[in-house]
């Protein structure tokens, strides 16, 4: 879609496009590695044959075939670096369960309700020839103490205890936790009681992360010492120091409805700030020789030093990356070349871990970025004003508008809701945010100096809490967010196929770009249509697999019930982690909570003649369109009182009921026997044993994930 001459200008954009395909591809449909491999020296072969033969015999005509081959040896390599890489972090040498082993923390401890969670790097493993050398993490929760809580990283602790794999519930839309740890080398966890582990050497192993994290506590000190509000303290470390943990639940949501929870993760806007600060300080260098190179070098040192105090997240690392590239083009006097010099740091650090392409915050910055500059100039220039405050205001509007343009397509495919103010929003956020990370600079500067550091201090916590209060009040207003929001992936795609043919029929007015956007609308439109019709038919009985929790799921079109013995406490944080995005996902706009209480358990089944033939419940029977459901929690009679056998389509079981297995399966007729997650292992595995000798099909939702009974398809 790009015009060919500037594509041509563009080599790492032309590169960058296959590469990234090859990732995908392989991420989605995987390829052994000694097929991909082999395919890589195929490519290989085939370039350099085609290469000599140009040599030797050229042929203008014959060009086309050199690039093609070029760039299928580049998808290729692609699929191959993320072959590789799938298999370069692995455990080696032992095996899950009981082992004993030497380990370093990697991650200082985070604090929760009952636990400290850490991240263990295994050095060494004992095994029946001695000790020996392994490598792989672990996530390890250790038993709160005073010695848990004092851990850091660097500490080199001895270890018994039993290795577990990381649970992935299965549940359809989930976040997979367990595929997102192994992305960072992590494979398995563990818990350990405080008599379990030790630490075994009082120096901690030297490091340049042991080495950013001392200091970047230490610099949350000096916050620490000027007597910052709460709230205020959380925000001041997580915009200038990375620390995101102090912040509470209720003030996140804040800055999530707000649409700027971008600004508590350290990444391009803060590096970027620190970029135009440095860019303009050091402007007086380009007037000397060889200044241009001297003041890329400094700002690349800065910015780097700058991730290094931020804790060298991988969100600050990308950023640094991204605008050392832009100093380096630069300082080569080739500004122009942006979107070159970007997809060149994309490039590199794809190269580095190939499994950046499925990190969100990838995705968003490089979108966010690529957006900014491609779209801000263009807006920018539709207004101008001679008033400077009014020129900034618009200035900032046409950043947000850019910005929010180029990743709305990923934020609502992901997150599912649209900050309906992001403009009032960003307006404010910016400025605040520009003068906020000035101010902690300052405030770190001056430290030496009380009386200075302490205005400084007081200033930045007051500028945060008239910040957090604006964004209180836009919160506020009515209709501040849209949520629901449901676009398959490829609806995504066409979204940005529709803002990218729109975009170059307004700058190149060529009729052409109005067939590629009518077409894309028509895609889109087509796969709305579908999506909705589907929704509005669809049924479904889900059981989900939500720990020691009865969840089940009624699915009428963009209705839905939820059955679930979820106490009021924890009840919102577990449908959000477990079950909402698949809510989302399914268009649920009317969502029923119902609350099961114990031992309802009624023993005459409901007349359903003259009934709603949709949702209906009677104590622990529940009918959903002829099918017929019994859970059962506590003891059950031998018999229905009429002495007919109990018929039902699906019998879910839950809390380990205290039945009389003989009399039950002698009582009941069933489709189906369903073992929640809330039973124990002990009972789950006679029940299976049972159900499998007398051939009545049972399943375990918390060994096969949950259980989806899609009505339509079976009937």
């Amino acid at each position: 879609m790009f015009l060919e001459e500037d594509l041509r200008q563009w080599p790492y954009v032309r590169l960058l496009i296959p590469f990234v395909a090859g990732i995908l591809f392989q991420v989605s449909f995987p390829i052994p590695q000694a097929w991909v491999l082999g395919l890589f020296l195929l490519s290989n072969a085939m370039l350099l044959s085609l290469f000599i033969w140009q040599h030797i015999s050229p042929d203008y005509h014959r060009r086309w075939f050199f690039g093609a081959s070029l760039y299928l040896l580049l998808f290729i390599s692609g699929s191959a670096l993320l072959s590789l890489n799938m298999n370069r972090i692995n455990f080696t040498h032992f095996d899950m369960g009981n082992n004993e082993f030497v380990a370093i923390v990697t991650e200082a401890p985070e604090e929760k309700p009952r636990s400290f969670k850490i991240i263990l790097d295994i050095e060494r493993i004992k095994s029946n020839e001695g000790w020996i050398k392994t490598r792989g993490k672990a996530l390890v929760y250790l038993e709160k103490d005073s010695l848990a809580e004092k851990l850091f990283i660097g500490d080199q602790l001895a270890v018994r205890g039993n290795f577990q794999e990381i649970r992935f519930n299965n549940n359809p839309q989930e976040f997979d936790y367990r595929s997102y740890l192994s992305r960072q080398g992590v494979y398995c966890q563990m818990y350990l009681r405080s008599e379990n582990w030790k630490q075994i050497a009082d120096k901690r192993k030297i490091s340049l992360t042991l080495f950013a994290e001392k200091t970047r506590y230490a610099l949350l000190k000096i916050y620490e010492k000027f007597q910052f509000g709460e709230e205020e303290l959380a925000i001041a470390g997580a915009l200038t120091l990375g620390f995101r943990e102090k912040i509470d639940p209720e003030l996140r949501d804040l800055y999530v409805n707000a649409g700027v929870m971008h600004v508590l993760a350290i990444s391009g806007l803060h590096v970027g700030i620190i970029y135009f600060l440095l860019f303009h300080i050091l402007g007086f260098l380009k007037k000397i020789r060889r200044g241009m190179i001297l003041r890329a070098l400094i700002i690349i040192l800065l910015l780097w030093f700058f991730a290094f105090l931020t804790g060298l997240s991988p969100s600050v690392m990308r950023a640094a990356t991204m605008f050392s590239f832009i100093t380096i083009g630069q300082s080569l006097k080739r500004p122009g070349n942006i979107f070159n010099t970007i997809a060149a740091s994309a490039f590199f650090l794809l190269l580095i871990n190939p499994y950046l392409i499925k990190e969100i915050g990838f995705q968003l910055s490089y979108t966010a970025v690529t957006g900014i500059v491609f779209f801000q100039p263009r807006f920018y220039r539709l207004f101008r004003s001679r008033f400077w405050i009014v020129d900034k205001a618009w200035g900032l509007v046409t950043v947000s508008l850019a910005a929010q343009l180029s990743t709305f397509p990923i934020s609502t495919f992901y997150f599912h809701q649209f900050p309906n103010y992001f403009i009032l929003s960003n307006i404010v956020v910016i400025p605040f945010v520009t003068i906020i990370l000035y101010l902690g600079i300052l405030v770190f500067t001056f430290s030496f100096l009380p009386a200075i550091a302490g205005i400084l201090a007081w200033v930045m916590n007051q500028s945060i809490g008239i910040l957090n209060a604006i964004l209180g009040g836009i919160t506020n207003l009515p209709h501040a967010v849209t949520e629901g929001i449901s676009n398959t992936f490829t609806e995504t795609i066409l979204l940005y196929v529709l803002i990218i043919t729109f975009s170059f029929f307004i700058i190149q007015k060529k009729n052409r770009y109005v067939f590629y956007f009518i077409g894309s609308l028509i895609l889109f439109l087509s796969f709305k249509t579908y999506s909705n019709v589907k929704t509005k038919h669809q049924k479904m009985i889900v059981v989900y697999n939500v720990e020691s929790t009865t969840a089940i799921g009624f699915i009428d079109g963009n209705r839905a019930w939820l059955v679930s013995d979820l106490d009021e406490t924890n009840s919102q944080e577990k449908l959000d982690y477990y079950v909402s995005n698949h809510f989302n996902r399914l268009k649920i706009d009317e969502l029923n909570y119902i609350n099961l209480k114990s031992s309802e358990n009624e023993t005459m089944v409901v007349d359903l003649s003259g009934h709603d033939p949709g949702f209906l419940r009677r104590g622990n029977f529940i009918y959903f369109y002829g099918n017929k459901i019994c859970l059962i929690d506590s003891s059950w009679p031998d018999a229905h009182p009429n002495g007919n056998p109990y018929d039902f389509d699906y019998v879910v079981l839950r809390h380990n009921p205290d039945l009389d297995q003989a009399g039950f399966f002698k009582n009941f007729q069933v489709r189906q026997v369903i073992l929640d997650s809330s039973v124990s292992f002990y009972f789950e595995e006679i029940l299976k044993e049972k159900c499998t000798k007398i051939g009545i099909p049972c399943y375990s939702v918390r060994f096969q994930g949950a259980l989806i009974h899609d009505l339509k398809k079976m009937h």
